[in-house]
């Protein structure tokens, strides 16, 4: 699709229809890039990156935008192979979309004939054209092919090597786990051998298993061997707690003589306050009659 369709084909000259020169196009910069574009050779690939090094991003962008909208010029994005890329065409005649349609279709198969992926096709900005069912359907014969030789072969591979690593797994892990049991218990029975011999007079079987019952994870014999050697070195006998014996609080004891000399206490103190009181009563009635003495004289 990447190339220049021209209406009038002639060698040394430049000749473009009438239209888009003189009433089509509006600006300046479009009438020269398409001018620019078509006195190419057909076989030329347009890049926009190219046109716009020679003229600046700015004019090309500006030139381009009324080119693509009135359809002289048309495009689409692609993924080949994992890969964004843009295709253009540009004409000096709008281009329909039934002919886009031929140009796009056309792309699609001379890439998938070179045995390329083409995915998520887009229209370029601008341009009122669309990638429409028809142009889908090639992209997804491919699509839809690939993805069952892919399906297939991934199937037939998984199947075969899924049976065969289950069954040698299978096989592997029994193995495995038969040798290890053995294995281990023989070698601890050896270990357990020597330290009783070693430790006669410690209580083997006591220690192992309050070892065993702890949460104490032993993965190897060595670690196995270690832990319970120390335990056997360190074992004490264990001491019998006494019973704690509880005594009646003491009461304390009064002597007799303590208790008469507080009973005369007690009395004394009773007869001393009858006299208080006596006395305090024979103050007070003085006090009354002196007042009322002295208010007569007053008078």
């Amino acid at each position: 699709m990447n190339g220049i369709i021209k209406t009038i084909k002639t060698t040394q000259y430049a000749q473009i229809h009438n239209a888009p020169l003189q009433t089509e196009l509006e600006d300046l910069r479009s009438i020269g890039l398409l001018s620019h574009i078509m006195s190419l050779g057909e076989g030329w690939t347009i890049r926009k990156t190219q046109l716009q090094n020679k003229f600046s991003r700015r004019n090309v962008d500006a030139a381009w935008k009324e080119l693509a909208t009135k359809q002289y010029a048309v495009g689409f994005s692609a993924y080949v192979d994992g890969k964004k890329d843009y295709f253009y065409a540009v004409s000096d005649i709008p281009i329909s979309q039934a002919n886009f349609e031929v140009l796009v279709i056309e792309q699609i198969k001379l890439l998938q004939s070179q045995g390329k992926n083409v995915m998520t096709l887009s229209v370029i900005q601008h341009s009122p054209l669309e990638i429409t069912e028809k142009i889908s359907n090639v992209q997804n014969v491919q699509q839809t092919q690939n993805k069952k030789i892919s399906s297939d072969v991934r199937f037939v591979q998984h199947n075969v090597y899924n049976t065969e690593r289950t069954l040698i797994n299978k096989k592997e892990i029994k193995e495995k786990l038969t040798n290890k049991k053995f294995s281990s218990s023989s070698h601890r029975d050896f270990i357990d051998d020597k330290l009783r011999e070693k430790y006669n007079d410690v209580p083997f079987d006591e220690v192992k298993n309050d070892m065993l019952n702890d949460s104490i994870i032993v993965d190897t014999d060595k670690q196995y061997k270690a832990l319970l050697e120390y335990r056997l070195k360190h074992w004490k006998p264990k001491q019998t707690k006494k019973k704690r014996v509880v005594r009646n609080a003491r009461k304390e004891m009064v002597p007799k003589w303590l208790q008469t000399n507080d009973e005369n206490t007690v009395a004394e103190d009773l007869s001393v306050n009858n006299d208080f009181e006596a006395e305090k009563e024979k103050m007070k009635a003085e006090l009354m009659q002196l007042d009322a003495e002295l208010k007569a004289g007053n008078r």
